[in-house]
Parts: C-alpha cells; structure tokens; sequence
C-alpha cells in the first residue's frame, strides 16, 4: 500500500501554519525563518514562548498564543493531534488547577476560543452577568411580542436512576420592557453560588431556542428581560444539554402562563 505524507508535509500549509505564528509572536522569526521551515519546530517553539509569557504573567502575550487556535484548526481540518487539540492542552496543563493566574488568562479569551479549549478549572457562574440574546431573524421583523406582565417558572429534568444520570434546575423570571426592543439576560444568581459557568451558558442556548420557536419571519419575541433566578446542578448527574432542554421548558411555561402581546 502506497503510503501517504501528513498534511504538514505540504510546503505551502507550512509556509501558511509559519506566516500565522510569526504574525501572533513575532519574536518567533529567529526560530522559523528558514523557507522551509519544520511545523514541530515552531509549535515547540511556540510552547515555549508561551510557557515563557505564564511565568513572566504576561497575559497578552498567552493570549497571543491561544488566538492562533482558530486559524489553525481553520487551516486544515485534518491537521493531527500535534497541531490541534494537542496544542492547547499542553498550554492550559502549565497551570495548576488552583492557579488564579490562569483563571485569569482564560477570563480574558474570546468564549468561542475558549470553548475549543480542555481546561482543568470551573469557570465561576460571575464571569457572565449580563448579556443580550440575539433571536434570529429579529432584524427583519415587522412587529414585536413581548410577556403580557411579569412571570416566573421553575423547571427540573432530574432522573437520577438512569445512566447516564440527569439533573438540572432552572427557575426563570420574564418582565416586559417597553422601552427597550431587545431581550436582555441577567444572571442573578448569589456570588456564592457554585453553579458552573457552562450551565449559565447553556441556559442561555436554551432561552435563545426557545424564543426562536415563538418567533417567525415577520414578527418574534423581544422588549424582554429574563432573569435567572435559581440554578441547582449535581457534580456527577448534571449534564450541559440537560440546562439547554430545563432553561427552554422554563420560559414555554412562563410564556404559556402569562401569555404574548403584541407592541
């Protein structure tokens, strides 16, 4: 059988993974700047600029480094393990799991980076206070929905006899906003709440899926403020879908008990 060379052995997808790194670390240019240069070369050397900017507490500098991750897995899907995955768990492994520097490094990440990324920490439920919900197709809407007072629901999916186990709590308040033709988000769980940012977050997906359902070409639900009141989760049986499906039942019964007008 004929063998087959690794995508990294192309020239111009090395040249390419070359031109990104030294665009992120320019500092790299003394290590890469052969015109042939060896793609395991520059990731070593990248982790050592970036195990480097840990210890110097140069955030900007590690967030260089975790910003190459989209590009290049971007750059060719079938990259293997050295280049991907590998990678960032190498980075994010420099940090102890106590370590509030990298808790702080991960804080600063664009979410959608940091969502590619392993990661030994929890993300404390704080992190995400605030946030507007885009609903789809709401710019196209010729008129607007919203509750017709203020309502609040709870909803469980707990069934911990299964395997895998499920558990997850979510209590929701709506309230109209007249004056604001958007749907604002807040978290307003306790600062001492252990609740995991994850959850937050899928609980987020699952208002913003269920509004899209209320929601058609010409007109959907905004003027809208939801607060997350309540959130209770298991550290073996919750899962992140399972905050997805219980945040979207909250707001169909909050939505079925108070009802929508149109504005």
């Amino acid at each position: 059988m004929a063998s087959t060379s690794p995508p990294y052995d192309n020239a111009n997808t090395r040249r390419d993974l070359q031109a990104l790194v030294l665009e992120a670390v320019p500092s790299l240019r003394d290590v890469l700047g052969c015109e042939d240069p060896d793609p395991h070369q520059g990731i070593s050397a990248l982790f050592d600029h970036a195990t480097q900017a840990i210890r110097n507490s140069d955030m900007h500098g590690v967030i260089r480094c975790f910003r190459l991750t989209k590009q290049l897995v971007d750059l060719e899907p079938k990259w293997d393990m050295v280049t991907t995955s590998a990678i960032w768990t190498s980075y994010i492994r420099r940090f102890r799991p106590d370590d509030p520097q990298g808790l702080k490094v991960l804080r600063e990440i664009d979410p959608l980076v940091r969502e590619t990324l392993w990661s030994p920490f929890v993300f404390p439920n704080s992190w995400l206070r605030e946030m507007r919900i885009n609903v789809p197709n709401a710019d196209r809407w010729c008129s607007c929905l919203t509750v017709q007072r203020e309502v609040e629901a709870e909803a469980r999916f707990v069934r911990q006899t299964s395997c895998p186990g499920h558990f997850a709590i979510v209590r929701l308040k709506l309230q109209p906003v007249l004056e604001d033709r958007s749907v604002l988000f807040r978290n307003e769980l306790d600062e001492k709440s252990d609740s995991p940012l994850a959850y937050v977050e899928a609980t987020i997906e699952g208002v913003t899926d269920a509004l899209g359902k209320q929601s058609d070409a010409d007109r959907g639900v905004s003027h809208l403020r939801v607060d997350l009141l309540g959130l209770r989760h298991h550290p073996v049986d919750s899962q992140r879908r399972d905050f997805v499906r219980t945040a979207e039942q909250a707001i169909e019964q909050c939505i079925e008990e108070a009802g929508l007008v149109e504005i």
